[in-house]
């Protein structure tokens, strides 16, 4: 009984290091989150530089919803009616959707741009 009230301190500080390194990882896990969402929201900013989400997301052929028992999103093509991509968050979605709608819409440019001949 000796022994185990010596080694006492020993596993209390041992249990007090494994409570402090656990916090440690959430904390960064947390932080690693929040900075992928803001990282994200300033992309999608730059992307649209100076329109609106909603004009961009109305103009474009992608619309994206939450199925019931799913955990993310699907995404949409109108002109096709089928599904084209999945998304975990509403985030991801409109950022997936404005990068591609750009994309397509931009191409759409350069090719009219030259004479409508493709590069």
């Amino acid at each position: 009984m000796m022994e185990y009230l010596e080694r006492l301190p020993y596993l209390v500080l041992a249990l007090g290091a494994g409570v402090i390194v656990l916090g440690v990882f959430a904390v960064f896990g947390r932080l690693k989150k929040d900075w992928t969402v803001a990282r994200k929201a300033r992309q999608l900013e730059r992307l649209l530089d100076g329109q609106s989400l909603e004009e961009v997301l109305s103009a474009a052929p992608y619309k994206y919803g939450h199925f019931q028992g799913e955990d993310g999103f699907r995404i949409w093509d109108e002109r096709e009616n089928g599904f084209v991509h999945f998304a975990c968050t509403p985030l991801d979605a409109q950022l997936w959707i404005v990068k591609t709608y750009l994309s397509e819409r931009n191409e759409r440019e350069d090719r009219m741009g030259n004479g409508g001949q493709q590069p």
